[in-house]
């Protein structure tokens, strides 16, 4: 099935659709183990659509499958429509609707044939493939690739302590032929039915940044969230900052596909939040659908005890920000507390944000919703406890929290930068049900250690991870998210899934930013790399090939550097993984010269 995919998927969708596990329970199942297949993972039954989210999630991985999943109802709804083919593993669905050809049962490869069943036969769906795109019925018009994602906070507007918040936004285009854009500028609390789109056209291969796009494109000032339609997936970032005569600090913000919105239903996280003397909290919310929905957030402490409730009514394609938030709540200062954030309308959809400020230095850091609380695997690809560049100093705080309701087992392994970390030091830490533990300096606090590592952790039930890394100076912190990831999700780069950073820049010194790349081989055996850069205008600036090592980390500092770019903005990155079986996290971290200010973000994929 993932070879027709990759042949047919300009003209065809695939999806995979989750529906039950059928013999969850290997001792009772009529074939017994499933582990021949190359099924990794527990066989458990579910009941939640978010385990089910994580089993689809492990099934792609496992498999090595490109094309997108969904998954049914827990009531096999959808399942249920195509009824009565419901004994067939796959179905060719129409463009009116119906349900064409069925394949049957036939899981099963030469390779790993099981229990007997008929080895799978594409062949009859290859010719059907072949005979309906060659005459196509009238409701066909070949595949409808717009994309829709959210930035979901951009600003033009006065802030504390005479700051005035900026936000440049970069769409890269990586594919052979242009791209038609649609943006449309969200204000905050207020009705956007009717709210102002503007067109715009990114050539192939290049980059266009609109900077202080809610004054210079939309010509208003304020803040919101940007709504962008595009006909191909694009790599979609922003920063918003306040630019001073020292240098420039600020937070970046990715554009969100429909992924990242909580739906009824769901949880979403929002971890690491603090309100004390030296930092607050403001909490963002964006209704992504034409009608009203009511939201509910849960403030809780990192023990697990409940700080109150707040609701909220977003009309439709609303955006609200909510500043100092716990304040509505308590007077009291709690450091690692998190937001549970609950859509009750049926078919709502809301993304959710946090930005944690240092009260000193004004530096906000973003802090986007979790929704996967049944990672086993997390990679925490960053971590640091050193000296830097132009005088800066890094440490990194370490948030995991446990959202089961049972206690749960957790083992830290350290990759240290530029070694072979097959025989990694661990340290073990056990987390109540329901509960947070906030690490700060976690190297020292874990492993009496300095340095750079990543961090892999592993769980003995689903767990949650989040970190920030930042630099302590006299005039407060300047710091970034660096979110834990689950090695099996969409932002795990392998050979054929091309991995895309923009909004990357190497310039001056003095007054300018400069990128440092990051690559983290999930493997235990080495991997290659291939780097390539390009310039806004699709010019390609140089390549770089590292060499991974086993469970090897490694950051390339000033990586534009490395390839002549000495001054160059608005540069994009692809990378890819040239080792068959390899597994690799990528990010780059664009730190201000003068402030030491950094922003983080991990690679896109856009299959």
């Amino acid at each position: 099935m993932e070879a027709l995919h990759q042949e047919y998927r300009d003209r065809v969708n695939f999806l995979y659709m989750y529906v039950r596990e059928a013999h969850p329970n290997p001792a009772t199942a009529p074939c017994g183990s499933t582990a021949d297949l190359g099924w990794n993972h527990p066989s458990r039954d579910t009941i939640t659509l978010e385990e089910r989210a994580q089993r689809a999630r492990w099934l792609k991985h496992d498999f090595d499958l490109s094309f997108p999943y969904i998954i049914d109802t827990m009531n096999a709804a959808i399942q249920g429509d195509y009824r009565p083919h419901a004994f067939y593993v796959g179905w060719v669905i129409d463009c009116d609707g119906r349900a064409d050809v069925f394949e049957r049962w036939g899981w099963a490869t030469p390779e790993t044939q099981w229990c007997g069943l008929p080895l799978a036969d594409a062949d009859e769906l290859k010719a059907f493939l072949d005979a309906y795109l060659a005459n196509p019925p009238p409701c066909y018009r070949g595949l409808s690739e717009v994309t829709t994602s959210v930035v979901p906070a951009v600003a033009r507007i006065d802030g504390v302590g005479d700051t005035v918040w900026v936000s440049d936004v970069t769409f890269a285009n990586p594919h052979t032929m242009s791209v038609d854009i649609e943006l449309t500028y969200l204000p905050r609390d207020r009705d956007n039915t009717e709210a102002p789109t503007l067109e715009f056209t990114v050539g192939p291969g290049q980059s266009m940044t609109l900077e202080d796009v809610v004054q210079g494109t939309f010509e208003t000032n304020g803040s919101g969230a940007l709504l962008v339609q595009a006909q191909r997936p694009l790599a979609v970032v922003s920063r918003t900052f306040n630019n001073t005569p020292d240098g420039t600090f600020g937070q970046f913000i990715a554009g969100f596909d429909d992924r990242g919105a909580i739906h009824e239903g769901q949880i979403g996280h929002l971890l690491m939040l603090e309100e004390s003397e030296s930092f607050r909290s403001n909490l963002g919310l964006v209704n992504l659908g034409p009608s009203q929905v009511m939201v509910e957030v849960v403030f809780v402490d990192p023990s697990g005890s409940d700080l109150g409730t707040l609701s909220y009514t977003l009309p439709p394609l609303g955006v609200v920000q909510r500043n100092r938030i716990l304040r509505e709540l308590t007077d009291l200062d709690v450091s690692g507390f998190r937001a549970e954030v609950r859509v009750l309308t049926p078919e709502g959809r809301v993304m959710a944000y946090g930005s944690v400020v240092d009260n000193i230095s004004g530096d906000p850091t973003f802090v986007d919703t979790q929704l996967n609380t049944h990672a086993i695997d997390i990679v925490v690809p960053a971590a640091a406890r050193l000296a830097g560049a132009n005088g800066t100093q890094w440490a990194s705080d370490l948030l995991l929290h446990n959202a089961r309701t049972h206690p749960v087992q957790a083992t830290v392994r350290r990759w240290i930068r530029n070694e072979d970390n097959l025989d990694s030091e661990s340290v073990q830490l056990d987390l109540p049900a329901g509960e947070s533990l906030l690490l700060d300096d976690v190297l020292d606090a874990l492993f009496s250690d300095t340095g750079a590592a990543a961090l892999a952790i592993n769980a003995s039930d689903g767990l949650m991870a989040t970190s920030r890394t930042f630099n302590d100076a006299a005039s407060g912190t300047f710091g970034q998210l660096v979110p834990g990831v689950d090695p099996s999700d969409d932002t795990t780069l392998r050979p054929g899934r091309l991995g895309h950073l923009a909004q990357l820049e190497q310039t001056s010194l003095a007054t300018g930013r400069r990128t440092n790349l990051g690559l983290v081989n999930l493997g235990e055996d080495p991997v290659e790399v291939e780097v390539r850069f390009f310039a806004g205008d699709g010019s390609e600036l140089g390549e770089l090939n590292p060499q991974l090592p086993p469970f090897g980390y490694l950051q390339i500092n000033e990586v534009l550097a490395d390839v002549g770019a000495v001054d160059a903005a608005d540069v994009r990155a692809e990378i890819k993984v040239l080792t068959d079986g390899g597994r690799v996290l990528a990010y780059a971290s664009t730190v201000d010269n003068r402030t030491g200010d950094p922003v983080f973000q991990t690679a896109w994929t856009l299959d």
